[in-house]
């Protein structure tokens, strides 16, 4: 297994989406250094409207899945969230009403952003996906990425 410490911004896991004729093919980038140095095959889709909106949905997840990685997540933890899903979607469905089928998945998120903080000097590493990396105080962190409504009225965390 190799592992890789990273701050630069374009460097993880990416799920990426090539598109070619009558096919689009979802895969894993492993970026590092800001470049591609490996992918893995996910799964190929039919361009219809259909199998784009199918390539979406299952993208939304590579992507969720790339970041809970790049974030310090395991593959056992995975599994273990992955298994808990399965038995709860044996006994759950959701599915659209009848006459209906998937058109689009639309996840409005602006700029995913990741924050380490350093236990010893109390210091965060702010990484936004493919954008920048800088290190900020917590109380930075805290001004701009948590909305007020969710800070105590000194500042601090109302859960920690």
């Amino acid at each position: 297994m190799t592992t890789q410490v990273f701050v630069n911004p374009f460097d993880g896991f990416r799920g990426v989406v090539s598109e070619s004729g009558q096919e689009h093919t979802l895969y894993v980038e492993i970026r590092g250094d800001g470049e591609a140095h490996d992918a893995v095959e996910i799964e190929v889709f039919e361009s219809d409207q259909e199998g784009i909106a199918h390539c979406d949905r299952a993208h939304h997840l590579v992507d969720a899945i790339c970041r809970f990685l790049n974030s310090g997540g395991s593959s056992e933890e995975i599994t273990v969230i992955l298994e808990k899903f399965q038995k709860m979607s044996e006994m759950y469905s959701v599915v659209p009403p009848e006459d209906y089928q998937l058109h689009a998945c639309l996840y409005d998120v602006v700029q995913p952003t990741t924050v380490y903080l350093n236990s010893k000097t109390k210091m965060c590493l702010v990484v936004a996906e493919d954008a920048w990396c800088d290190e900020m105080s917590i109380e930075q962190v805290r001004q701009q990425y948590i909305p007020q409504d969710e800070v105590n009225d000194d500042g601090s965390d109302p859960e920690g």
